[in-house]
């Protein structure tokens, strides 16, 4: 069984952006890589990892150099490189979303939460990745944190998802569990954050900008971090369209008098 822990992350840096990410491990590997990311913790002199709070030196942090800044992201990537397959972040660009994506949906339909959108696709890129090198009968089982709103949607989305497509079936379940309970979403908490803010920078005009401890985290296992902007969004409204799933386009006026 491959287990996937996934968290959410919203950034704003001229452009609003919203994402899923996470660390994908095989499930005998998740109690190696707990136990060295305590063990990581407790060297550091702190009881848990935030990423806010690790941004902007807050709390635990208040008062952190740099270099025990970058000694900590150096040692969760020693810690992520021999043991963890591969990270998995789908952003969201959120005003062409709001300004005509979201609205193009009828009523319920599960795209009009941006959360079951990256998340399914999510779905689709580690089995784009992983899928081919694993055995055929291997499963893949993702772990979210708790979304009291639309933790129902968000299962029933995901079994129908997993019933209309052909890979489907390496994703029998889905669960969730509290960030306080389950220390692996503090992991999924520093990448989503990463690449987000990675995104929102390249959205910004810093395309040359990627962080030095997103960069370290990218070298430490196989890494994809993607986006739905305003043009991907288009063309995949427009594909929904084209396959019935969505109304079609309103007809354009004229302009005839």
């Amino acid at each position: 069984m491959l287990i996937g822990y996934f968290d959410e992350s919203e950034a704003h840096v001229g452009h609003r952006l919203f994402a899923v990410g996470g660390y994908i491990a095989l499930d005998d590997d998740w109690p190696v890589i707990e136990r060295a990311w305590q063990d990581a913790l407790r060297m550091a002199g702190i009881t848990r990892f935030h990423m806010r709070d690790f941004a902007h030196f807050r709390n635990e942090f208040t008062g952190w150099s740099e270099s025990q800044r970058r000694d900590l992201i150096n040692a969760f990537a020693a810690i992520i490189r021999p043991d963890v397959l591969a990270s998995v972040v789908r952003a969201i660009e959120l005003e062409p979303y709001e300004q005509f994506f979201r609205p193009a949906l009828p009523p319920g339909h599960p795209y009009r939460e941006p959360y079951l959108l990256c998340l399914q696709t999510c779905m689709e890129r580690a089995n784009h990745w992983l899928g081919p090198h694993i055995p055929e009968d291997e499963r893949f089982l993702f772990i979210c944190e708790e979304r009291p709103k639309t933790a129902t949607a968000a299962i029933g989305h995901f079994h129908a998802v997993a019933r209309h497509n052909s890979w489907g079936a390496r994703f029998p379940d889905i669960r969730f569990a509290s960030k306080a309970a389950c220390l692996p979403f503090q992991m999924a908490d520093l990448i989503v954050y990463e690449a987000n803010k990675a995104t929102a920078n390249m959205f910004a005009g810093f395309p040359n900008a990627e962080r030095k401890s997103l960069t370290l985290l990218r070298e430490a296992c196989l890494s994809e971090c993607g986006y739905f902007d305003a043009d991907a969004l288009e063309g995949f409204l427009a594909k929904l369209r084209t396959e019935g799933k969505v109304p079609p386009a309103p007809p354009m006026s004229s302009g005839c008098r």
